[in-house]
């Protein structure tokens, strides 16, 4: 019924400036759609909800509030919001070129870790920003990171679906994310504050690294169980051995927030140090070559003293050199 229904939307006006082109992405909140401006050409990006509910109406007109006060180069503008037809109330965004990052690992498996600090830092820069503003995003995980390698992997934050204030989070207790990039708190449904965020930019990044999140588990439920009862996978039980890594990692991830790091930019440095110093040790294993003895040195020294000028002592001293220098020279 889902793919008839997108099908349908192409060519539908969305606002009074634009016409949906085609079906981008679909997740479990609604889907996305590429639209273009009918007179302008240009491309905009437009999110529906799966059903015209009043919750959705109210979710789609707090997301288009939260986004319109706030202007970051790694976090998505809002352009207009208001309804379709059909009685959908719809967000209209730009349209940001390249690919989910959840697609990008799909074709990749995992990424080098030069890349990796490349687009957690912009990632880090995003999340600072939001919560300086008290913005919790809440829902850290690879498909609602947009990154474009044609423009040297430039990133952008998006989906603020479920994202909040501060003042809001004791109203929004209960279960609300995506389980295998939750924090502890997050799973149990308590009130949240930025540190789920800074948990969930660590499982990003482990991820990123390893090809795979904290808890790998096929169902929701077998992640929540698990982020409750276990500890995280940390990089050396998935084969990435660098010294002083699976640390960095145990404090990002740790079940205690106050006992994360303060910021996610925090986090991001420490693990670039950590990776960047394994770098270089083995950048210095590889050039650094000791130079090979020559075992005729000594009977080439001896052979340019001329003989008449060499007193006795110094002559049965050259003689036990030759000697010594014999041991070293393979018989023929």
């Amino acid at each position: 019924m889902d793919a008839e229904w997108l099908r349908k939307r192409v060519g539908d006006s969305v606002g009074c400036m634009h016409r949906i082109v085609r079906h981008l992405a679909s997740g479990g909140m609604g889907h996305v759609f590429l639209a273009e401006h009918v007179h302008l050409g240009m491309y905009a990006a437009v999110k529906l909800p799966r059903i015209a509910t009043e919750a959705a109406r109210a979710g789609i007109a707090r997301e288009a509030r939260m986004l319109a006060q706030l202007q970051h180069p790694h976090i998505v503008s809002v352009l207009d919001v208001g309804q379709m037809a059909d009685g959908r109330p719809f967000l209209l965004m730009e349209y940001v070129s390249g690919l989910e990052l959840d697609a990008w690992l799909d074709a990749a498996g995992t990424m080098s870790a030069k890349r990796t600090v490349r687009v957690l830092k912009q990632v880090a820069a995003a999340l600072d920003y939001l919560h300086a503003q008290n913005i919790v995003h809440a829902d850290i995980k690879p498909s609602n990171i947009l990154i474009d390698p044609r423009a040297h992997d430039f990133v952008k934050l998006v989906d603020f679906g479920i994202a909040y204030t501060a003042d809001q989070a004791e109203g929004r207790r209960g279960v609300m994310g995506t389980p295998a990039y939750m924090a502890p708190e997050q799973a149990r449904g308590e009130a949240c504050g930025p540190a789920i965020d800074v948990y969930g930019i660590a499982a990003l990044a482990l991820e990123l690294l390893t090809g795979k999140p904290p808890y790998d588990y096929g169902t929701a439920q077998g992640a929540l169980t698990a982020i409750l009862t276990q500890p995280p996978a940390l990089p050396s039980t998935r084969g990435m051995n660098v010294p002083g890594l699976d640390a960095v990692f145990t404090k990002a991830l740790h079940p205690d927030p106050a006992f994360r790091f303060p910021i996610a930019s925090d986090f991001v440095d420490a693990l670039e140090a950590v990776l960047m110093a394994a770098e270089t040790r083995k950048t210095v294993s590889k050039t650094y070559s000791p130079k090979p003895v020559v075992a005729s040195a000594p009977r080439a020294c001896m052979a340019i003293v001329p003989a008449a000028s060499v007193s006795p002592a110094r002559s049965l001293l050259a003689r036990l050199c030759l000697r010594l220098a014999d041991c070293f020279v393979p018989a023929t």
